[in-house]
């Protein structure tokens, strides 16, 4: 900057007064010295990790073998360094969180699906429903903590809004005695014997499913299938950029097919089944489409689910600060909170290329907004999206499981 570039001239008595930071727009000298200061801490704090964490790890093992398979969680866990920074970069966050999931976990999914083809092959896919619910209002039950302020007003629902339970929610609607419409899993992952958690085979085990169609994607726990005691169709997850899921959907196909061909029963990439749940309800045809019990943070630190199967204890979880849709801040992890910025950045979109109205009725205790997802999901009250837009029977929903069994085996 030159000094004829300033607004004020050298000769007032009061420049010295001004705070030329305002003027420039930069960062204020105290701002630069802490933001210095605390990657000081950061980097004090990653050596001593360094220290504390691997020589102890390389001094037990008893074998060379015993020295990686102690490294190895170690090593995931600094791979995720970047997460100690209290400004995140989403981009990083997103682009690492998918290829540890796919470095992890392509070759079991692999390895279930052949498992699964047998019974794919003799169940229809999900485009049997496609364009099938066309304007039918849906509500998406996640399993977030706020979901207790309004599961009891599903009941009122049945046959004027499609209800689309996810696995972690399915057991709190039938225990109420609200039966879903749907019930989409789609997480692929087993029960963890040594940890005593994963949901699969835990959110259906002895839940009466006769009256609601199962959403499963084709690599799925093989036992999740076997849990699972009524209507069940099958979709794939279609990503150009990885080859091998539309191999896992060829795999499926068959000339004999009742419903054609399973390459039509495909479903965008989802970070989550909350996603993938949307995507659904999409292709089938339903608008406007909403969320409760959809948090993605910690509003209670003492739970992560309202109910679940498979509940997580907070308390040993590695929380950052987030901001509310509510403006106050909540605790998340790092999982909840690239679900959010994949809701926060594709949601926005899919309402225009799909000319849907898409909302977030999940409320705080207070009856504010609940969650972090700021884009996309337009806040409303849960009685007030009831009354605007789901008052009315649609004669749509009755028809769903009459057209499951048009094309089951």
């Amino acid at each position: 900057m030159q000094y004829n570039d300033l607004v004020v001239s050298f000769n007032d008595r009061e420049i010295w007064k001004t705070d030329f930071t305002n003027i420039n727009g930069g960062p204020r000298w105290l701002e630069i010295c802490n933001k210095q200061d605390k990657l000081a801490e950061m980097k004090t704090k990653i050596k001593d990790d360094l220290k504390n964490r691997l020589f102890p790890a390389i001094d037990n093992a008893q074998t060379d073998s015993e020295i990686g398979n102690n490294l190895a969680p170690i090593f995931e866990m600094l791979n995720k360094g970047f997460f100690i920074s209290e400004d995140i970069d989403d981009d990083l966050l997103l682009s690492r969180a998918n290829k540890n999931t796919l470095e992890k976990k392509l070759q079991g999914w692999a390895n279930q699906l052949n498992a699964n083809v047998p019974i794919i092959k003799s169940h229809p896919g999900t485009k049997i429903y496609h364009n099938k619910l066309k304007n039918v209002p849906c509500v998406i039950v996640s399993a977030g903590p706020s979901l207790k302020h309004s599961i009891d007003k599903l009941k009122s629902l049945k046959g004027k809004a499609v209800i689309m339970a996810l696995g972690t929610s399915f057991r709190s609607c039938i225990k109420r005695e609200i039966i879903p419409d749907f019930v989409n899993a789609h997480d692929a992952n087993g029960p963890d014997l040594k940890a005593g958690t994963g949901g699969g085979p835990r959110f259906f085990k002895d839940a009466y499913a006769k009256e609601t169609v199962a959403l499963f994607v084709n690599y799925i726990y093989p036992g999740t299938i076997q849990a699972y005691d009524g209507p069940k169709c099958f979709y794939y997850v279609d990503d150009p950029g990885i080859s091998v899921y539309k191999t896992m959907a060829l795999a499926c196909d068959g000339s004999d097919r009742p419903d054609g061909s399973f390459l039509e029963s495909s479903i965008i990439g989802g970070s989550s089944v909350a996603h993938t749940a949307l995507y659904a309800a999409i292709r089938f045809g339903c608008n406007p489409i909403t969320y409760v019990g959809l948090d993605l943070s910690y509003p209670e630190m003492s739970k992560s689910h309202f109910e679940s199967d498979n509940m997580k204890d907070v308390t040993k979880k590695r929380l950052i600060d987030c901001m509310g849709v509510n403006g106050k801040k909540l605790k998340t992890d790092l999982s909840f909170y690239s679900y959010a910025t994949v809701f926060n950045r594709m949601a926005p979109y899919i309402q225009i290329m799909n000319n849907v109205d898409l909302f977030n009725s999940s409320q705080n205790d207070d009856g504010t907004p609940a969650g972090i997802v700021h884009y996309g999901l337009k806040p409303m009250n849960f009685d007030d999206w009831i009354e605007r837009y789901a008052t009315n029977p649609r004669s749509e929903i009755g028809d769903i499981l009459n057209n499951y069994g048009k094309y089951k085996k």
